[in-house]
């Protein structure tokens, strides 16, 4: 997030330094919303694993969220 800040603050006139640098905020974005969405996973994955160890009907939690009734 400092790399994208920092990139952020370059000031400059030229069209070509302008251009780059849109280019490589909307890498950085790209990348930072791919670990962003990699750390949703592991936790959702890390909850399910703990309803599974005490024993929680995974199934029947995604249902009730979902307005069925089991």
């Amino acid at each position: 997030m400092g790399f994208l800040i920092w990139v952020e603050s370059i000031q400059a006139g030229d069209g070509m330094i302008r251009e780059r640098k849109r280019s490589i905020t909307r890498e950085i974005v790209r990348f930072l919303e791919l670990v962003d969405g990699l750390n949703v996973q592991r936790i959702e994955r890390e909850r399910l694993t703990k309803m599974e160890s005490r024993g929680t009907c995974v199934l029947c939690t995604f249902a009730s969220k979902d307005g069925i009734k089991s």
